[in-house]
């Protein structure tokens, strides 16, 4: 129970890129703070926010591990059980999207043949 009222008061994006994003703000880092703090290009964390590209596991479990020392949230969790709730949350939601997606472009496939 902990865990879900955690999540809900991060109100928690349903992608790793949107994640990102999010936690780097609540952080108040910049997407240069950010690129320098991992090394890596301003321009890759864009593009990982944005979803053109993957989020990469460098970037990924440092924005997690500065949002659980920054938020005291090892007080709450071990950082494994921290890190398996909010990717499980995601794959959660990535799933319930996939399916609402089908859904929507099999219900598009039977209005055209019915219409036609």
């Amino acid at each position: 129970m902990k865990t879900e009222i955690m999540l809900l008061n991060l109100f928690l994006p349903r992608t790793r890129g949107e994640c990102i994003a999010h936690f780097r703000n609540m952080l108040q880092l910049t997407q240069i703070e950010l690129s320098r703090q991992v090394g890596m290009d301003r321009s890759n964390i864009s593009k990982m926010e944005n979803g053109d590209i993957t989020v990469s596991e460098t970037v990924w479990t440092h924005i997690l591990n500065r949002i659980y020392r920054d938020f005291d949230i090892e007080m709450e969790l071990p950082f494994g059980d921290f890190r398996n709730t909010i990717e499980l949350f995601i794959q959660k939601e990535y799933e319930t999207r996939r399916r609402e997606d089908k859904w929507n472009e099999q219900r598009l496939s039977w209005e055209q043949e019915t219409s036609i």
